[in-house]
């Protein structure tokens, strides 16, 4: 896991693997921005693998304010239609 601390805030490392489809990363940061969580870095790529089709790597580091608020952004990105990871 890959956390740091800065003034009570948690920057956080997630990668979200699901299934590729238009409007993806539109959903992804849209549940973030929901949260009023910020998003200081992001890499998103899109791969054939041979088990799944197009699979979709988005990494993210958000700042939130709290681990609370980690886990609810977690279980919310778990619901995405879709996908098969989410990893910190």
């Amino acid at each position: 896991m890959n956390t740091y601390k800065e003034n009570q805030e948690e920057f956080v490392s997630i990668e979200v693997i699901t299934k590729d489809r238009k409007g993806l990363v539109y959903e992804i940061t849209g549940i973030i921005s929901e949260l009023n969580i910020a998003i200081p870095n992001h890499k998103a790529r899109v791969y054939n693998n041979k088990n799944k089709g197009m699979v979709s790597d988005f990494k993210v580091v958000v700042k939130a304010e709290s681990h609370r608020h980690i886990e609810t952004l977690i279980h919310r990105l778990n619901k995405i239609k879709g996908v098969i990871s989410v990893n910190r």
